[in-house]
């Protein structure tokens, strides 16, 4: 999306690790509660300021880990190294608060308004891969849709 408005986008940090499914994300993910799943937390943005803020788990059968190369695009990487392609997105998005965390991760002020969405990646067997919670800065960041009847 950034690239084709002419947009570099940078990584700022990349943080990745396993952790025991929480009830939203076993949820999404249709596992069983505390199953391991790897969380990505990741900063983007450009011009040098963060963003959005991505916290992505996914499904222990991705079989990504901890030490792969997440600052790659990622669905390439999961199509490269695990054979698997992303095919929908379910999406729903709210105005939320930056907490203290989120707000220095985009370096904004405690309180400010974000965009939060929460997107849940199908494979092309329509299975779910991805659980994400992203925060948008909405100083920086425009969310456009199309939407058509079919």
């Amino acid at each position: 999306e950034m690239q084709a408005k002419g947009i570099q986008v940078e990584t700022y940090t990349v943080q990745a690790r396993t952790l025991a499914a929480p009830a939203e994300v076993a949820r999404a993910l249709k596992l069983a509660r505390r199953t391991q799943v790897l969380c990505l937390d990741r900063v983007r943005g450009w011009g040098g300021q963060p963003v959005v803020h991505f916290r992505s788990y996914f499904h222990p059968r991705v079989g990504l880990t901890k030490d792969d190369d997440f600052r790659r695009p990622l669905y390439e990487l999961i199509q490269e190294r695990c054979s698997i392609i992303a095919d929908q997105s379910l999406e729903e998005l709210r105005a939320v608060s930056a907490d203290r965390r989120l707000a220095q991760r985009l370096a904004v002020a405690v309180g400010t308004a974000l965009l939060r969405r929460d997107r849940t990646v199908l494979d092309t067997g329509r299975r779910p891969m991805e659980f994400a919670v992203v925060h948008y800065r909405c100083d920086r960041f425009t969310l456009n849709l199309n939407l058509r009847e079919e």
